[in-house]
């Protein structure tokens, strides 16, 4: 976000933002879909099993894919860091906690996303 911020002004940025919403939407439904930060957002998932979780996010990146496919006004592909955790009643005190452990999945799946990508960058 940072980069297209740079490269090509905040306007495009919020456009970016914008498609991820969309794309989120589409997948999620805009009723449990809330915008936490400025490119942070959050699908409030109730009694969903994991592997589900998992065909949300399948789905979710060929949205990704579909629109990264169309002209936009930022030359930069769209991309999601995705994480996901569910409430454990002996685990957690308060939702918090479990957005504490998304959080951290979102984290990993980032970082691996961007050794994965300076790696083909310096090929």
């Amino acid at each position: 976000m940072k980069e297209t911020n740079d490269k090509y002004g905040h306007e495009c940025g919020d456009l970016m933002i914008a498609d991820a919403a969309d794309a989120l939407k589409a997948v999620f439904g805009k009723e449990i879909l809330y915008r936490i930060g400025g490119d942070e957002f959050v699908a409030i998932l109730e009694g969903i099993p994991q592997p589900d979780v998992q065909r949300y996010f399948r789905d979710l990146e060929e949205m990704i894919t579909s629109k990264n496919k169309k002209e936009r006004p930022y030359n930069s592909q769209l991309s999601v860091s995705k994480g996901a955790a569910v409430f454990g009643a002996g685990e957690d005190a308060t939702y918090q906690d479990v957005f504490r452990r998304a959080d951290q999945a979102m984290y990993q799946e980032k970082t691996a996303y961007y050794k994965a990508h300076n790696r083909r960058k310096h090929k």
